[in-house]
């Protein structure tokens, strides 16, 4: 025979199991597995970043080694530990058309350097920003593609064979 005080034990264990079932379950329903969907895998891409010429006649290569068309392409180039950054609409792959040379090294720029401000007052150009001098002494590369998926590629800039 139960006593009325192991009956209040038993009611207080199974009301304390409720809350902590609910409390669980609400827990998994808040951090479903939706939140994953939501991370995109990021590809490798077949890439390589060469330099031709010495000091200021130095010209950048950048190669794209896939068999298909990069689009919304960012290159970030590191120099003298300062990251360098550049977009391009597209680069095709090197079977279809060999890469050309970069010639414009002001195409980089540090954007979000100390002072820079983003639009000029007088209209919509940058009133300021760190360009990159030349192609001379690169450290490294990181290739970065949108289209057709998330990719990037991360390596030594070298002399071109």
């Amino acid at each position: 025979m139960s006593t009325p005080v192991s009956r209040r034990k038993q009611g207080v264990s199974m009301y304390y199991t409720a809350v902590t079932a609910t409390g669980v379950l609400l827990l998994l329903t808040a951090c479903g597995s939706d939140g994953a969907s939501e991370v995109t895998p990021v590809h490798a891409l077949k890439a390589e970043a060469c330099t031709v010429g010495e000091a200021r006649d130095t010209v950048l290569h950048i190669r794209n080694l896939d068999d298909f068309e990069w689009a919304e392409v960012t290159v970030d180039l590191v120099k003298s530990d300062v990251v360098y950054q550049g977009k391009f609409d597209n680069i095709r792959p090197e079977t279809e058309r060999p890469s050309e040379a970069i010639t414009d090294p002001t195409r980089f720029s540090v954007d979000d350097s100390p002072g820079s401000t983003r639009l000029n007052p007088i209209g919509n150009r940058l009133a300021w920003r760190a360009v990159l001098g030349n192609f001379a002494n690169l450290e490294s590369s990181k290739i970065a593609i949108a289209t057709p998926f998330a990719a990037e590629w991360t390596g030594e800039v070298h002399t071109c064979q």
